[in-house]
């Protein structure tokens, strides 16, 4: 029923750029971009590791903030289903929010499990953010419309693969390890996101899944040119977090 809502979205619906415009100003979009990046502060390139609790409080507190913002951003200027999923998808981030911040054993274990993730160490690792913007980005404006939401799956599928390629390198190939920073991350991404594409994504699972599908297969080989490009530090994405431009794809604005 989801990716049957999504289709006749991303077919009948006028631009959401447009729709959103009309109810509020471009400067709010902006603002939910920029919360929504320190939300998903994995790719939020002010973010780093709290090192003492002080530094840790700030961060709960700016996530906390950021959650009320997207909040406001949706009450204010979406309607109808695509505000019903960026709900969704912020109450899964009220859920990591609690994961992360509710007690003090939690936050100990939060500075401990991303420790690795040193302030000269954590650009590389922004990066598989920065990629994933820019593959999003390209998706919205380059990929036909009944391929974009599985192209998004397969991005998602990069993105899980070079995010464990990234930690261990800088955390010491810890990944097969239980209780390592690679499980603490996945577990934080898989909150926020992966109920999303887990809904969405019902044969594109896997990157060998969206090499055999004929609606992925040639977009795949594109979406890896253009991390490879971010990486090389050939090409930025425009946003500053996937929300905006997931909203213009669901919407069939690009």
């Amino acid at each position: 029923m989801l990716v049957a809502a999504l289709a006749l979205l991303a077919w009948g619906q006028p631009s959401s750029g447009l729709r959103r415009a009309a109810r509020c100003p471009v400067e709010r979009e902006r603002e939910m971009d920029t919360c929504a990046s320190r939300m998903g502060f994995l790719g939020d390139h002010t973010f780093k590791v709290p090192k003492n609790s002080s530094s840790m409080e700030l961060f709960c507190n700016d996530l906390k903030f950021s959650i009320s913002c997207i909040q406001s951003y949706s009450r204010d200027c979406l309607q109808g289903f695509t505000r019903q999923l960026l709900n969704s998808l912020l109450k899964r981030g009220k859920q990591q929010y609690s994961f992360i911040c509710n007690t003090d054993e939690s936050k100990e274990n939060f500075m401990n499990k991303m420790s690795c993730l040193t302030d000269e160490k954590i650009p590389s690792f922004h990066s598989c953010m920065d990629a994933s913007i820019a593959r999003f980005e390209y998706i919205a404006s380059r990929v036909r419309q009944d391929a974009r939401l599985a192209s998004l799956c397969c991005s998602y599928q990069i993105f899980n693969r070079d995010v464990d390629a990234t930690l261990d390198k800088i955390c010491g190939k810890p990944s097969q390890r239980a209780g390592s920073t690679n499980e603490f991350v996945s577990k934080i991404v898989g909150g926020t996101a992966g109920e999303f594409f887990g809904l969405i994504c019902d044969q594109h699972r896997s990157l060998a899944e969206c090499r055999a599908s004929s609606k992925t297969s040639n977009v795949l080989n594109k979406l890896e040119e253009v991390s490879a490009k971010v990486s090389q530090g050939r090409l930025q994405p425009k946003n500053k977090s996937l929300v905006p431009v997931l909203l213009d794809i669901l919407d069939g604005s690009a």
